[in-house]
């Protein structure tokens, strides 16, 4: 029997990393996360975005996987470990932004539509003043007046837009013959950015998860599932959808031992955050300068998160007297002040703002069974994230703590 001491054990845990990859729409970053939750380095690379035509927006799928395999390399090589040393891999992508692929030959259609291309704009519109979109508004509204179902209420709701992959894929299906040729014979495999970095990493399966799906307003998220009918008169062929799964866990496989020498896990994939916001330009006279009009701009997320944070607290019924915020945008302290003075909120700015990413990581430790002291910080996380989820059920008593943006 071998006797391992508890020091020795703990000493060799703090010796292991994980890997978190952020795969934004300007940056792919990644960051070298140790056992204590903290970063001990990172790497990033600039997205080039192509504009073909006016109003499309693609993103070059063979330069995307060099990034990301460059900065996976260059955060491990530059922490000064070896890839021997990473427990596992968390995954944060853009979502809404996809590509679709041979399944026998890997080799892609045409490039990444991002969630910011515009050419379905037209398909969108008819969707929308289509007979049988109105019709299921309509139903859905009278229903939810006998039912008082919020499930009803956000089908009368109903809107497809530009940033969800449903109207560009039926773009893509109606303008590229080959494609669509492709898809009868089962040739096609539709995915978001991480179903498609999932099979570059080497994963035998089609899959992706509920947080990247549920942009693409083809998926259900009450049931789970496809929304196989809808997908059925649009002529989308089930044949090309990915299995949906979990954020976290072992189904997603490891990495090919090609790629970094050995197999690493991967464990968590998940969507990155994004706050969408608008700037109106009111009353603009020969004195306005750029100085006017990019304060204009900063303003308008400030606007943005203030709208969400009164949404959030008019649905919850209770008081939220903080909001802890997250990402590039929280770098800014005249956007985090006015966004302050709108709310009457206490605003929390975390020391590290790169919480998409750490989140994936944190995520795909607890997949990994690491528990120990990286757990701690995970027991954090999933504390904070559920609270969330029982603010958003209206059963926690008395005043709310906060609000993560």
């Amino acid at each position: 029997m071998t006797v391992i001491d508890a020091d020795d054990e703990i000493a060799g845990k703090r010796n292991k990393f994980i890997l978190a990859l952020d795969v934004g729409t300007t940056k792919v970053k990644c960051h070298l996360v140790n056992h204590d939750g903290l970063v001990v380095h990172s790497a990033e690379e600039s997205v080039k975005l192509l504009y073909p035509q006016p109003g499309w927006v693609e993103i070059d799928p063979k330069s995307i996987w060099n990034k990301v395999s460059n900065v996976m390399r260059a955060a491990v090589h530059g922490g000064g470990v070896r890839f021997e040393d990473i427990i596992c891999i968390g995954m944060s992508c853009q979502r809404s932004s996809f590509i679709t692929w041979n399944k026998e030959t890997g080799v892609p259609y045409h490039r990444f539509i991002t969630w910011k291309d515009m050419r379905a704009d037209s398909i969108n519109q008819s969707l929308n003043n289509s007979i049988l979109v109105k019709a299921v508004k309509l139903l859905a509204w009278l229903l939810f007046l006998v039912t008082r179902s919020p499930r009803l209420l956000l089908a009368s709701s109903l809107k497809y837009e530009n940033v969800q992959v449903f109207g560009r894929l039926l773009w893509v299906l109606n303008n590229y013959q080959h494609v669509k040729d492709a898809a009868r014979n089962g040739l096609v495999a539709f995915g978001t950015l991480d179903t498609w970095l999932l099979y570059k990493f080497g994963c035998e399966k089609h899959i992706t998860d509920h947080s990247n799906v549920i942009s693409t307003a083809m998926f259900c998220p009450h049931k789970l599932d496809w929304l196989y009918p809808i997908l059925w008169i649009a002529g989308v062929p089930s044949s090309i959808l990915p299995s949906v799964l979990d954020s976290a866990g072992k189904h997603f496989g490891s990495t090919h031992p090609d790629i970094f020498g050995l197999p690493v896990p991967i464990r968590a994939s998940m969507i990155s955050g994004r706050l969408p916001a608008a700037a109106s330009f009111i009353g603009i006279t020969r004195k306005t300068s750029k100085a006017h009009m990019m304060r204009a701009l900063l303003e308008s997320l400030a606007f943005s998160g203030a709208c969400l944070y009164e949404n959030y607290a008019q649905n919850l019924k209770k008081p939220v007297g903080e909001i802890r915020v997250g990402g590039g945008v929280a770098n800014n302290d005249f956007i985090l002040q006015k966004l302050a003075n709108l709310t009457g909120a206490r605003v929390t700015r975390f020391e590290n703002v790169e919480r998409s990413s750490l989140g994936a990581a944190y995520l795909a430790g607890l997949a990994e069974g690491e528990h120990l002291l990286f757990g701690f910080y995970c027991t954090l996380f999933v504390r904070r994230l559920w609270r969330l989820v029982i603010y958003e059920y209206c059963i926690h008593g008395g005043k709310s703590r906060g609000l993560l943006l």
